[in-house]
């Protein structure tokens, strides 16, 4: 509800509630970042996955070469990173009390 230099004003359930300065720790604001957070994640498990099974792949494999191994382990790596990216948290703190 507000802020002011003795503390922070929230509503809770229709009651309002007071937290003073000297309690808070930190405040964080919550995005919603997950679709930005899955990008970022398939990207990079498309790369580290390409790169690792085209190293590992055989070269005359029965389903082709590296280039086959390069692309398994990107859509492997991709998936993989995409579901750790979108788990991650989307907060931001903008607030951090300095130690006591």
């Amino acid at each position: 509800m507000s802020v002011s230099d003795s503390g922070i004003s929230y509503q809770q359930n229709a009651n309002p509630q007071t937290i003073a300065e000297k309690e808070v720790r930190s405040v964080k604001i919550m995005g919603n970042k997950r679709l930005r957070h899955a990008l970022i994640g398939a990207g990079i498990g498309a790369g580290a996955g390409a790169g690792i099974t085209a190293a590992a792949w055989e070269p005359h494999g029965f389903l082709g070469g590296r280039p086959t191994g390069a692309a398994v382990g990107a859509v492997i790596g991709g998936l993989v990173g995409a579901v750790t990216g979108a788990l991650m948290p989307g907060h931001r703190t903008i607030y951090h009390a300095a130690s006591r």
